[in-house]
């Protein structure tokens, strides 16, 4: 996914929001001290590693700060003195039992967060796509009405420059008719003349049937 300044990449948040997981369910121990007497299967190290990974302060030897007493085989009279000064006595058995619930919680609680981070990326990335996809299609309509808009300019184009032929044929016909008209006019005496020959005529012969 892209980096944006001041916000961290996904996986550096995921890996943030499972170790936040991590530190908020592994701490069944907080604010206890533990003390180890007595032989583990473990070795004492990595017993009180995993203390203290659950949030445990690890006592050396038995003290009245103690709370929580894990105790082995051999631990005789601790034993005694500890439950005397109202200490929980947990065996080896327990005590990894409730390491162990907690990393089960550890687990549930990063699968958790998982699919929370799944769902919320397969929301974004709806969201993302329902947003393209109005985008194109305002895009869509937008050539679609400026292809409209051209068609409606090249139809008024076409209608005008008919209006002007039709406007321009009108006119040569109107001048042709004005033409014919001019040139009878300018012949009115020829065809006086003609008439008045005609006229003659027909009187001479007139004549000419008389005298016969």
């Amino acid at each position: 996914p892209p980096f944006f300044p001041g916000r961290a990449p996904a996986a550096a948040k995921k890996e943030s929001s499972s170790k936040i997981k991590r530190s908020e369910g592994s701490r069944v121990l907080e604010g206890k001290v533990v003390c180890f007497i007595g032989s583990l299967s473990m070795k004492r190290m990595d017993a009180t590693q995993m203390a203290k990974d659950a949030g445990a302060t690890v006592a050396p030897s038995l003290t009245k700060k103690v709370q929580i007493l894990v105790a082995g085989p051999g631990a005789g009279s601790k034993r005694q003195k500890a439950e005397a000064q109202g200490c929980e006595i947990w065996s080896e058995d327990l005590f990894l039992s409730k390491v162990s619930d907690d990393d089960d919680d550890e687990a549930e609680a990063e699968g958790e967060a998982d699919e929370e981070q799944e769902e919320e990326e397969d929301e974004k990335s709806a969201k993302d796509e329902e947003e393209e996809k109005d985008e194109s299609g305002d895009e869509d309509e937008d050539e679609g009405d400026e292809k409209e808009e051209k068609e409606k300019k090249e139809k008024e184009t076409k209608e005008e420059d008919k209006k002007v032929k039709e406007k321009m044929k009108t006119k040569e016909t109107g001048g042709n008719e004005e033409e014919d008209e001019e040139g009878n006019e300018d012949y009115p005496e020829e065809d006086e003349e003609e008439q008045e020959e005609a006229e003659d005529e027909d009187y001479c012969e007139e004549e000419e049937q008389e005298e016969a």
